[in-house]
């Protein structure tokens, strides 16, 4: 793997350098300028971000391994997002945390954080082949290969095995979350969450559920709850 950073890293020196002297002879200088601007160029990293493009490159480079290994694989049937959830992650990320997908398809993260204060780019949702393609820059989430016994039934088995429930438009968390909760035959998502968001404070469902505040929240916003 550290070939593969080394690799990703040179390569980005390498375009500054081009960058650099492109520009130094759209403006005509000579060549003992040009060494002189890419030399501040260099200089100007600091150490601090410095460490952040070795980070990237290097938690990119183990996911780009982590995905080529379930590709080559026959025992590996799909990949599943670990977010890092310390309350740095990106909230978008932290809502794709155990979700499931099959090698051959993409990861598609979800959109609802634009605006202040996580300032999402606008042109979310967006697909990733792997974890973190979406927004790779700083991102310390990892990837798991999953074997075929550990892949997520299709919802279309699930609603046969419970005949009163609706999974429609359910994330396998929010299903998770049901199924743990759930009391009787409730008959959706919604009725256990409203029912556990009248019986407890938000922060309390948090402690209760696992979740982040961020994701108690946003459910209970998307359902109009409080």
């Amino acid at each position: 793997m550290l070939l593969v950073v080394w690799s990703r890293l040179r390569g980005l020196l390498v375009r500054w350098f081009v960058t650099s002297y492109w520009q130094a002879a759209e403006d005509e200088v000579a060549l003992d300028e040009a060494v002189n601007r890419l030399e501040e160029r260099v200089d100007s990293i600091s150490e601090n971000h410095a460490e952040l493009i070795a980070r990237t490159e290097t938690l990119d480079a183990a996911r780009e391994g982590a995905q080529a290994f379930s590709e080559q694989s026959d025992l590996v049937d799909g990949n599943e997002w670990l977010a890092t959830n310390d309350g740095r992650v990106r909230p978008w990320h932290e809502a794709m945390d155990g979700v499931k997908k099959r090698v051959d398809e993409d990861f598609v993260v979800p959109s609802g954080w634009q605006g202040k204060p996580f300032y999402q780019p606008d042109d979310y949702p967006r697909s990733a082949r792997k974890v973190g393609d979406d927004q790779p820059w700083n991102c310390r989430c990892d990837q798991l290969p999953v074997l075929p016994e550990d892949m997520p039934d299709d919802l279309v088995q699930l609603s046969k095995d419970f005949d009163c429930v609706s999974f429609d438009g359910l994330t396998e968390k929010q299903y998770r979350i049901y199924k743990r909760f759930k009391e009787d035959c409730e008959s959706s998502f919604e009725v256990v969450w409203r029912r556990l968001c009248s019986d407890v404070s938000m922060n309390k469902l948090s402690d209760l559920t696992g979740l982040s505040k961020n994701t108690v929240y946003r459910w209970s916003k998307d359902l109009g709850v409080r």
